[in-house]
């Protein structure tokens, strides 16, 4: 994904970079792939950094990475981070 910073007189990009999603949109994105997709939600996100890597897509293999993870966090048995 590239953020569009504008054009010059003669159509180049004049500032590209690219767009980090969110941990709050990872999170969303991950939440709606184990709601489609159940227990098969990692497996899903993998095949979808794979697609991203088939096109020489990096960043977007790393958000589908970052989406995966998340998913196999939410479908975790044990509790996440420090337990009081």
């Amino acid at each position: 994904m590239i953020r569009d910073g504008g054009f010059d007189g003669a159509g180049m990009c004049v500032q590209c970079e690219p767009v980090v999603p969110s941990d709050v949109d990872i999170y969303r994105a991950a939440k709606l792939l184990v709601f489609q997709h159940g227990d098969a939600a990692p497996i899903q996100a993998a095949m979808c950094a794979d697609e991203m890597f088939d096109v020489s897509d990096m960043d977007g293999k790393r958000v589908w990475l970052r989406i995966k993870a998340a998913t196999e966090q939410l479908l975790s048995k044990t509790p996440q981070g420090q337990v009081h």
